[in-house]
């Protein structure tokens, strides 16, 4: 159980890291 929970956390950090990217670029045009 514990794998996959680090496995659910870690893709959905992964995505949130990308959105925070998108987000900053737009931010610094």
């Amino acid at each position: 159980e514990i794998a996959q929970t680090w496995q659910f956390l870690s893709s959905r950090a992964g995505i949130i890291f990308i959105v925070l990217q998108k987000l900053e670029k737009s931010l610094l045009r």
